[in-house]
């Protein structure tokens, strides 16, 4: 998709998916941390906030070093609300 000029975010859960989507060229990196907490079907448990800063880092850390550019989003856990996503960006 990239190489045809489509913008590709795919979902990453690990820094090794987090290096290979970077290799493979992906414009956006998008860590999932899980089912979301809140909505219909919210799950009833989940990482916290810290943790997913911690998660999120180690993703975008291991995509950074192979492409400086990338940029790095999150989703996921207990990221549902907009002050979540946030707290989480500012911390990485």
């Amino acid at each position: 998709a990239h190489a045809r000029g489509l913008l590709t975010a795919p979902y990453v859960f690990d820094p090794a998916q987090a290096t290979a989507m970077a290799r493979a060229g992906a414009d956006v990196l998008v860590p999932h941390l899980g089912l979301t907490t809140k909505g219909t079907i919210g799950a009833s448990t989940a990482l916290t906030l810290d943790e997913c800063v911690e998660r999120v880092q180690a993703m975008r850390d291991a995509a950074v070093a192979v492409n400086p550019d990338i940029l790095v989003l999150c989703h996921g856990g207990p990221i549902a609300e907009p002050e979540d996503a946030k707290y989480v960006l500012e911390r990485t």
